[in-house]
């Protein structure tokens, strides 16, 4: 048996001391109809410009008690690591655990995902004050854009790095600095590899913050897709978008209603909804120019209720919170892991059990064959000593009538005596010996033959009834072991 290094109740005490290294935040009172403070794409200066960007670390924000928590999880990731190494485990599950290490050091990831023409670059638009992204109602790209603050826009491609999938774009937007924003491929796209593209990526995220269409919240496509999040233990924020689409209040709460029960009813959690028009923020945004008294003012902000989540992404999500899920991440994933490969060995485990029984059962019927052998095995040997006991007698005879001292004379005359010895003594004897050990073998190989098959045949539907029992698409050397003690 395998012994986790970060087992369900480590994960526990570990998630626990991790709440206590981190203050309750005081909450913070919502208003939708306060501007907050956002930022334009202002030129850069010269020195901003050829500067080299400094992306801040996990490690900088951290308390000395925080830091012994964090030390101590690398550890704990690093044995799990090594242990489902050990255990052949997928390429992917070791990758996941040795990304989760490398991701503590990296700036907080807010993944926002949601299906193609949901409006979730538009909601990053309205997010960063500028049409930074491509909207549209077709899926553009299949390129995972990892937004960071950087003095002036530039992109970066991680092609060389190994990241086909990813690119670094550098965005003059001041909050940026300690919040990495991810926007990733539409879900539910004609192009599968989106979807396949972004689950990938769900398991490095921070906070996800999924994106719905007002006008068909949460489908059932978006429903399969959220199993992804849902089974990494994820925090998730929920923003039904194109809001202004729906005019009637009761309407739009009913939507929020019908949101909320879904995530209750599949999911057992009960995440924070937005609704916002996304579309109107960011008009409002660029009719103010940067200006928060003009931003106020605007009917169209207000009526875009983006102030609320704006607020939490921008300063409610304060920076003991954002450490706080950054040390939780690598949990919601080693469990995810820990939990698949402990039904893993459970079933592996139960087919072994069953092996031993069959194992068991095959030594109490060889060990009844051998009894049954012996005693068939006893009339063979009768057969012999019978031949040889009549040989015996017939001998007797022989010689009892020959060897007297009449027959001095005839005795003289071994070579008759020898022929005479061996037609009347011998005889069939060497034969019938002969025939008797023949069928004697010959019954031998065909009870053993009979008796190998049918435990061949046994083993033989053993492992084809068990060959569905083993979890797992590729063969490990558990299976290769398994079938050569089997066959």
């Amino acid at each position: 048996p395998y012994h986790h290094p970060l087992s369900p109740s480590a994960s526990r005490v570990l998630s626990y001391t991790i709440s206590s290294s981190f203050p309750t935040p005081s909450p913070s009172p919502l208003s939708s109809s306060q501007p907050r403070r956002w930022f334009n794409s202002r030129p850069a200066s010269f020195a901003e410009a050829t500067a080299p960007v400094v992306d801040a670390t996990l490690s900088s924000t951290l308390t000395p008690e925080q830091q012994k928590v964090l030390e101590k999880e690398v550890q704990l990731l690093e044995k799990l690591a090594k242990c489902l190494v050990s255990m052949e485990a997928s390429p992917e599950d070791i990758a996941a655990v040795k990304s989760a290490i490398q991701q503590l050091e990296d700036l907080f990831l807010l993944v926002v995902v949601g299906e193609f023409n949901s409006g979730k670059s538009s909601f990053l638009n309205a997010l960063l004050g500028e049409k930074y992204l491509e909207d549209g109602v077709t899926p553009t790209t299949s390129k995972i854009d990892i937004l960071r603050y950087g003095p002036k826009v530039s992109i970066h491609d991680r092609t060389s790095e190994g990241a086909e999938d990813q690119r670094i774009v550098r965005l003059p937007v001041e909050w940026l600095k300690e919040i990495s924003l991810v926007d990733t491929p539409g879900t539910n796209a004609v192009y599968h590899i989106h979807q396949t593209i972004t689950e990938h990526f769900v398991p490095r995220s921070d906070l996800v913050l999924w994106v719905t269409s007002a006008d068909r919240a949460f489908s059932e496509s978006e429903r399969k897709f959220l199993e992804t999040v849902d089974k990494y233990r994820k925090k998730v924020l929920v923003v039904i978008s194109k809001i202004d689409l729906v005019e009637s209040v009761e309407e739009r709460a009913q939507i929020v209603s019908f949101v909320k029960d879904q995530f209750k009813t599949n999911y057992g959690i009960s995440p924070d909804v937005y609704t916002v028009s996304s579309r109107n923020a960011l008009k409002a945004k660029k009719a103010a120019a940067g200006d928060n008294s003009l931003l106020a003012a605007d009917p169209q902000w207000a009526d875009s209720q983006f102030g609320t989540v704006e607020q939490y992404i921008q300063e409610s999500l304060s920076r003991e919170e954002r450490s706080f899920l950054k040390l939780k991440n690598p949990l919601g994933v080693s469990t995810h892991i820990l939990k698949t490969y402990a039904d893993e060995l459970a079933a592996k485990e139960k087919v072994l059990s069953g092996d031993v029984d069959v194992l068991n059962r095959i030594e109490t019927e060889l060990e009844e064959y051998r009894k049954d052998m012996k005693n068939d095995f006893q009339y063979h040997l009768d057969r012999i000593d019978n031949v040889l006991l009549r040989l015996n007698e017939r001998a007797r005879d022989f010689l009892q009538e020959k060897f007297v001292i009449t027959n001095v004379s005839q005795l003289v005359m071994s070579e008759s005596l020898q022929r005479e010895f061996e037609d009347t003594v011998i005889g069939q004897s060497s034969t019938e010996i002969d025939q008797a050990v023949s069928d004697m073998i010959d019954w031998i190989l065909k009870r053993n033959a009979k008796h190998w098959d049918a435990v061949v045949e046994y083993l033989k539907n053993r492992s084809l009834s068990t060959s569905k029992e083993i979890v797992g698409k590729v063969r490990t050397q558990f299976d290769y072991n398994r079938d050569s003690l089997i066959h």
